[in-house]
């Protein structure tokens, strides 16, 4: 790989990342991710060369990759378990603890 090809991929990350950070809710397709999520000198990557970097940060658990039926890839943040407990203001269990069950009144 040359410089500029690893150095415009690292780029692609930085961009994607940002990304992300600003808009923790995005999700999109690799059009509207290059059309709205990149910076105008990003956006003649080509989608080939989008898909690899997107592909990285999924790798990477940075990001989540969803086929939809029609064969669309959906790309969105990862949200990792102590995002959700950060938002909130305080440690607390994702899965709910199991609950035992009451016992029968007779």
């Amino acid at each position: 790989m040359s410089a500029s090809a690893g150095r415009s991929l690292g780029e692609l990350h930085d961009a994607l990342r940002g990304y992300i950070a600003r808009h923790p809710n995005a999700a999109d397709g690799l059009d509207g991710i290059r059309w709205w999520w990149l910076p105008p000198h990003l956006q003649g990557v080509t989608r080939e060369r989008l898909h690899e970097a997107l592909m990285d940060l999924v790798e990477r658990n940075e990001m989540l990759c969803t086929a939809l039926p029609d064969g669309t890839e959906l790309y969105a943040r990862a949200v990792a378990n102590h995002d959700a407990r950060e938002r909130n203001g305080h440690i607390h269990s994702v899965v709910p603890a199991p609950t035992t069950s009451p016992e029968p009144k007779e």
